[in-house]
């Protein structure tokens, strides 16, 4: 019966043997992944140097683009979510600024589509039709960067889950090693509790 014991055991400990170590290995994996895609974005993001000068919101999110070297630029999902924002209201007063408050809250497509209306009817002049083409150009401009903004937000966020993702199961792998450890050591005490005492010969009862 003392044999079987350290058996039973090894055996209930084998599952966390193969485990734990597992789990580590799998959660530094999911750590170096999220880091890469992170760094990848943010280096990206940095070199394009979108700027997003002019909104006191801003200035707090993206230190370290102002001063002599000009406006505020993306750098982390911060400040690519105020970027968006910032985007954002500038294309709702984009028709305003080329002169067709009638089109303010318009998207680039239902702009697009006004537009080709305009030429398909041969409506209005040349100067209103240039004037119509440019407003197009700047809110197509300005979805596809507020669209490529929120796409950079969504990636931080991801490589953030997957770094938490990778953190937890580091842990996770740990505490089943650390319990490992100690069903070995539990099983020790209880092999050396069961061993019979060996009596010496001649001492033993009358």
């Amino acid at each position: 019966m003392a044999a079987a014991i350290p058996l039973a055991a090894g055996e209930r400990s084998g599952p966390i043997r193969v485990f734990g170590p597992t789990l580590i290995i799998l959660g530094a994996l999911s750590l170096v992944a999220g880091l890469v895609v992170w760094t990848a974005v943010s280096a990206r993001l940095k070199a394009e140097r979108i700027p997003i000068a002019g909104e006191a919101s801003v200035t707090a999110v993206s230190p370290g683009a102002a001063g002599s070297e000009g406006p505020y630029h993306v750098r982390g999902p911060i400040s690519a979510l105020a970027g968006a924002a910032v985007s954002e209201t500038r294309a709702v007063a984009l028709p305003a600024a080329h002169g067709f408050e009638e089109y303010t809250g318009l998207t680039a497509g239902e702009i697009a589509r006004v537009r080709e209306e305009r030429v398909y009817l041969g409506a209005g002049d040349e100067s209103v039709d240039a004037r119509m083409t440019a407003l197009w150009t700047s809110m197509n401009a300005s979805a596809l960067l507020r669209t490529a903004l929120l796409l950079s937000a969504s990636a931080f966020g991801v490589a953030a889950l997957v770094m938490v993702f990778g953190a937890a199961l580091v842990v996770i792998g740990i505490a089943l090693m650390a319990v490992r450890r100690e069903l070995r050591e539990l099983a020790g005490i209880v092999v050396v509790a069961a061993r019979p005492r060996t009596i010496p010969t001649g001492q033993g009862p009358a």
